[in-house]
């Protein structure tokens, strides 16, 4: 069960995974009921083993009849500090957040284990529900093989983001410090993968700072188009408010690009400054242009960071190492059902 991809609503097949699609609806009130009321509906004509919920969703407001396990890969109260009500999702968070909070609640008490993305986020939840302590797992997310199999390919001093353009990812002050950091490298580049509502605000900044030639929005790519820019890029940088585990990092230390981010979340348990990456203050944009410039000018640095990032991926986000866990939590509760 999940949204619908564009305009794809409805039952399907991909690679023979029957898929059910939900209507995306522009409201967030409807959207919730009705995810929530299909879901239940599909759910009562399927016999299953396990529920997995990959963010607490409305339907386990019903009876779940099976035995659930939840995957959360940030709470609300994470997400409610770190937006403001400046953006229209901040607004979002803000207006839903009572109705979020009781059902992710009821997710909790359901569920009968909790996978939690980063050791951040089990803190989080354990801080919140107590109770639950004694069934959440750490299980980082992983990703295939083919990341760790990018060749490196640099070409001059090329930065890359990827990411949703949204205001918890703080692009604004990376586009910020892009100013600083081109006038210790007038060759830079910076490369923006991804959409969102703030693409127009930025789009804006960049001409307002005259960075027209220096920084490119590239929109939306599929995984095999992200390949060659991991291969190229000098340097990934993530300037978030808030992280917990996220994919565009892991793929960074799998294909051995050097990473730069904020000092927040789970980003702290993921990368050793000066190890596995560089640190910055979040909504710093001398800090982060610091950072960005001491990268740049160090050939040592990076082959230093690369190398060892990449043994830490390898050694903890490997998708069959989370396959081989999460197989075991369903073995485990479908034994005890």
């Amino acid at each position: 069960m999940t949204r619908q991809a564009r305009s794809v609503v409805g039952y399907g097949v991909d690679e023979g995974i029957p898929i059910y699609r939900t209507p995306d609806l522009a409201l967030p009130v409807a959207h919730l009921l009705a995810h929530g009321f299909l879901s239940m509906r599909v759910l009562e004509k399927l016999k299953l083993d396990v529920i997995h919920v990959c963010q607490p969703g409305t339907f386990l407001l019903g009876n779940a009849h099976a035995p659930v396990v939840a995957t959360f890969h940030t709470t609300i109260d994470q997400e409610k500090g770190a937006f403001s009500r400046r953006s229209l999702y901040g607004l979002y968070v803000n207006f839903m957040w009572p109705l979020i909070e009781l059902i992710e609640e009821d997710t909790a008490k359901k569920s009968g284990k909790i996978i939690a993305v980063s050791r951040e986020t089990a803190r989080t939840l354990i801080d919140k529900h107590p109770e639950c302590s004694g069934k959440i797992e750490v299980i980082y997310n992983a990703v295939p093989r083919e990341w760790f199999q990018i060749g490196r390919r640099e070409r001059g001093n090329v930065l890359l983001f990827v990411g949703r353009l949204s205001e918890i990812k703080g692009v604004e002050y990376l586009i910020e410090a892009m100013v600083k950091v081109k006038r210790d490298f007038p060759d830079v580049r910076l490369l923006l993968v991804g959409e969102g509502e703030l693409r127009g605000a930025l789009e804006r900044l960049v001409r307002n700072f005259g960075l027209e030639e220096t920084a490119t929005f590239e929109g939306d790519l599929d995984e095999s188009m992200l390949f060659p820019l991991y291969s190229m890029a000098t340097a990934f940088v993530l300037p978030s408010f808030y992280e917990n585990c996220p994919f565009s990092i892991l793929q960074a230390f799998a294909s051995g690009v050097p990473v730069v981010a904020t000092r927040i979340g789970g980003l702290s348990e993921l990368i050793d400054d000066g190890e596995t990456g560089l640190l910055t203050p979040p909504r710093d944009s001398y800090a982060l242009a610091s950072a960005i410039s001491r990268m740049l000018a160090d050939t040592q640095l990076r082959r230093r960071i690369s190398y060892k990032a990449k043994e830490f991926a390898y050694n903890n986000f490997q998708l069959k190492t989370a396959i081989d866990r999460l197989e075991r939590i369903y073995c485990d509760l479908t034994n005890k059902s």
